[in-house]
């Protein structure tokens, strides 16, 4: 705020601002410095560390950088994706995803998480036997999707009467017998 107010000074002089203008002001200095810092937080060189301060910063910008760069600690992306289900998929949906992250994530109260995460290759294969006790269908079809999915989990799916994810996990196990 304070490099925002000394170029507007050297611009305009001594101009006086009223609540709104001085409120405009603000929220310009604020959206800039955001940036600022999201283009910092993308930095390939950051550390686990200085990412896990990032991660501190309230702006959508600058936790996105963070939840995507491969630096960020699993401790970092949990503590993210716990305060917002859209940085979850977005962290779920990384190729790198560590799986320690995807673990602690499977038990998200968004299902759209859950899916994402069933369909991930690499999720634990403890938390996939976990997520196909679910009868959420779009956790079932990811499931009988994923090329992890344990063949135990896949007999669970195919057994379902008549839906996508079974008939998916049918061929699949036929597949895996030829």
């Amino acid at each position: 705020m304070k490099r925002f107010a000394e170029l507007f000074n050297a611009k305009f002089g001594d101009a006086t601002l009223d609540d709104d203008e001085r409120e405009a002001a603000a929220e310009v200095a604020q959206r800039e410095s955001n940036i600022a810092s999201a283009l910092a937080a993308a930095n390939p060189a950051n550390t686990a560390e200085q990412l896990a301060e990032f991660a501190k910063i309230d702006s959508d910008f600058v936790v996105d950088e963070v939840v995507q760069h491969p630096n960020t600690a699993t401790a970092t992306l949990v503590g993210l994706a716990g305060r917002d289900p859209v940085v979850a998929l977005t962290a779920a949906r990384r190729p790198d995803a560590p799986p320690e992250f995807l673990a602690e994530c499977a038990g998200s109260s968004y299902p759209n998480v859950r899916a994402t995460i069933a369909g991930h290759p690499s999720t634990p294969v403890a938390t996939l036997r976990e997520l196909s006790r679910e009868d959420d269908p779009d956790i079932q079809r990811a499931l009988a999707a994923n090329s992890s999915t344990p063949i135990a989990a896949l007999k669970r799916l195919a057994d379902g009467s008549g839906t996508i994810a079974a008939t998916a996990a049918w061929r699949r196990l036929r597949d895996l017998r030829a």
